[in-house]
C-alpha cells in the first residue's frame, strides 16, 4: 500500500516502516489495525 500510495520502492517502503515504527497489531484480510511504537 505504501508503495503505491507513494510511489516509492519496495527498500524506501520498508525503510519508512522501520523509520516510524509502525506495526500491524491486529487483523487478517480487509480489516486491519496498525499501530506506532513509542520511542522511550
Amino acid at each position: 500500500m505504501i508503495i503505491m500510495e507513494l510511489k516509492v520502492s519496495h527498500r524506501a517502503a520498508l525503510d519508512l516502516v522501520a523509520e516510524l515504527g509502525v506495526r500491524e497489531v491486529m487483523g487478517r484480510g480487509s480489516f486491519r489495525a496498525w499501530g506506532i511504537r513509542q520511542k522511550n
